[in-house]
This record gives structure tokens, C-alpha cells and sequence, in this order.
């Protein structure tokens, strides 16, 4: 949501201004500043304006071989692309509107993947009309009954809640060819939205603002309220179901499934999906102290594994949503707070 946003991460929540009061600015103050608030595009430098730099205020650099060659080593690290499988409904609209005014139009370069595009539709603020049309936007048929008062969306499952469970089911309905989507009441966030405040983020994306009990008031429960739910809040950790609990599950609760093989290769695709891995370049001083305090008490310690790259480092951050990328990737359609 663009309010709270534009008050965690932007300097001055925003309301950033010049000396003279003439121009504002939005400037990013958070981990990442400016990389942080700022879209995918990636624009790089007019020559004009590099020749103005250089020339005019003695700034070579600009014009330097090494310059041009720094710019060519970022955007092949961060993946830039003019290419684009599908454009958003704003974009569609802003490009229709030049071609009929015979206006060139072209493509902002951006650092996602040319097949990359987004299939969450928000609906929080969105009215009838607007709906149907971000429906249609990606591709999903709506028909309208004005006598009910109603609108039918067509697709071949509807699944409720995005999390661990609905979002690996939508997932192989999807790449089975399946039109899936999927319904979840808690709001959608994307990296740029997280402060890595307790606070905040508590109250945005858990149930209850992480304050949800059992009936019998016992036990508190921290459980995912977001697209991703529990895998939204939940860390990197991917640790296998014991071999004791499976046991248990099959013979004393009869639950024979647990014990076959299509779990067992469930669970190693899934491992494999996520690129769960035991290794890692550096662990976080936590870890260290732990491990160290293991190893001089003569205890067996080992790692957990989790889904992250083996030279991975984090020390103290927020879990990403875990599913997300299978949610977005298997053009699925999730609808927000329907």
C-alpha cells in the first residue's frame, strides 16, 4: 500500500523537497535507498546528457571507455531486457493511444526476465468495471449478469489460500494446463514493500497481527496472513518431516501415504524446486556463537537446510515468500481480498 510505504521508505515519507521548495524528490531511506523504491526500469544515461557531464563540467569519466564498459557489466549482472511475453493493461492503453496519434512508442528497459509478468490482481480498490478489466487482462473470462448483479469469472479450479498447500496445488494444475485461481484474503507485498520492522510487518502480514489463538486461548499461533501465507513468514529453513513422524503418521493414524514412494519423490522435487541446500559460505554470527558453544560441549552439530544460493548471507532479515515464484511463474491469476 502506497501510504505506509512511501512512510517506512522514503526519506522524508516522501514529502522531499529542493533548498528553493521548487522540485520535489523522491528518495529512497531504507536498506537499498534508491534501488529499493525505484521500478525495474533500468534507463541507461542519454549521450547528450553524458557529453553535457563531461564537457561542460569537466566530468571525463563520463565519456570514458571504462564508464561505458561499468554501465555494460551492470545491466548484464542485473539481467536488463527490452523484451516483454506480455504488458501490463496500463501498458497496453498508453501504447494504443500512441500508435493512433502516430507517435513512435517503444520499450523501457528493465531488469526482469522477458517472460516475467505479474498475475495478482488486487482487488482492495478496485471497483466492478475495474475488476472485469484487470480480469481480462490476464486472460481470464468474465461474464456479466446485470439482472443478478453479478460476474461469473470461467476457469477450470478455484483454489482458496495461496500459501504452502494451495500454492504447490495451483502450481501442478497449472502447468497441467489447467486455468487455476486462486483466492486469498490477505493483502500482497513485494520485496520493496518490507521495512524488516517487527511491528509493521507483524501487522501486515500475519493473522491477527501475529496475536491469533487457539479457541481454548492456550497457545499463540503465528500464521501467515499474505500471498504466500506461511511461506511468506516463515525463514529459509527446509527441513524434512522425520522419518519417526512419518512412521507414526502411516501406522497409528493409518495414513499410508507417507510412507510411499510418490511422497518421498514429492518431497525431493520440491527440494530440488526451491534449491534446498545444507551449504553455506558464511554463517551469521548467531550461528557461529551457537556452533561454537556445540563444539566445546563435545555436541553434535550440523546445518539446516534451506533454500538459499550455497553463498548466501543473511544476518537478520525477513523471510522471502517461499512459493511466490511458483505462484507467478505457472501464469497463475490469484485474487486479492475478493
Amino acid at each position: 500500500m502506497e501510504a505506509p510505504s512511501m512512510d517506512q521508505m522514503y526519506e522524508s515519507g516522501g514529502l522531499f523537497a529542493t533548498l528553493d521548495g521548487r522540485m520535489m524528490l523522491l528518495a529512497g531511506s531504507t536498506v537499498g535507498d534508491g534501488s529499493a523504491i525505484n521500478w525495474s526500469a533500468c534507463i541507461k544515461t542519454p549521450d547528450n546528457v553524458l557529453n553535457e557531464w563531461a564537457q561542460e563540467h569537466k566530468l571525463r569519466v563520463f565519456q570514458s571507455p571504462e564508464y561505458h564498459s561499468a554501465m555494460e557489466e551492470v545491466c548484464e549482472r542485473l539481467g536488463v531486457t527490452e523484451n516483454c511475453a506480455q504488458e501490463g493493461f496500463q501498458n497496453k492503453v498508453l501504447r494504443k493511444g500512441y500508435q493512433i496519434l502516430g507517435l513512435e512508442v517503444g520499450r523501457v528497459p528493465h531488469n526482469s526476465s522477458d517472460n516475467h509478468y505479474c498475475g495478482i490482481v488486487e482487488t482492495t480498490y478496485q471497483n466492478d468495471p475495474l475488476l472485469v478489466l484487470s480480469l481480462a487482462e490476464k486472460g481470464v473470462k468474465v461474464k456479466t449478469d446485470p439482472l443478478q448483479n453479478q460476474h461469473v469469472v470461467e476457469c477450470d479450479a478455484v483454489v482458496v489460500g495461496s500459501g504452502c498447500g494451495g500454492g504447490v496445488a495451483s502450481s501442478v494444475l497449472a502447468t497441467s494446463g489447467y486455468k487455476v485461481i486462486i483466492v486469498e484474503k490477505g493483502s500482497y507485498f513485494t520485496s520493496e514493500d518490507y521495512t524488516s520492522l517487527e511491528a509493521p510487518s507483524m501487522d501486515q502480514m500475519y493473522e491477527s497481527g501475529g496475536l491469533f489463538a487457539t479457541l481454548d486461548g492456550r497457545m499463540m499461533l503465528l500464521a501467515g496472513s499474505t500471498v504466500g501465507d506461511g511461506s511468506a513468514i516463515n525463514w529459509s529453513a527446509c527441513i524434512k518431516t522425520l522419518d519417526n513422524i512419518l512412521n507414526e503418521w502411516a501406522q497409528e493414524h493409518k495414513l499410508r501415504v507417507f510412507q510411499s514412494p510418490e511422497y518421498h519423490s514429492a518431497m525431493e522435487e520440491v527440494c530440488e524446486r526451491l534449491g534446498v541446500t545444507e551449504n553455506c559460505a558464511q554463517e551469521g554470527f548467531q550461528n557461529k556463537v551457537l556452533r561454537k558453544g556445540c563444539q566445546i560441549l563435545g555436541l553434535e552439530v550440523g546445518r539446516v537446510p534451506h533454500n538459499s544460493s550455497d553463498n548466501h548471507y543473511c544476518d537478520g532479515a525477513l523471510s522471502i515468500q517461499i512459493l511466490l515464484k511458483i505462484l507467478l511463474n505457472s501464469s497463475l491469476n490469484s485474487l486479492d481480498e475478493l
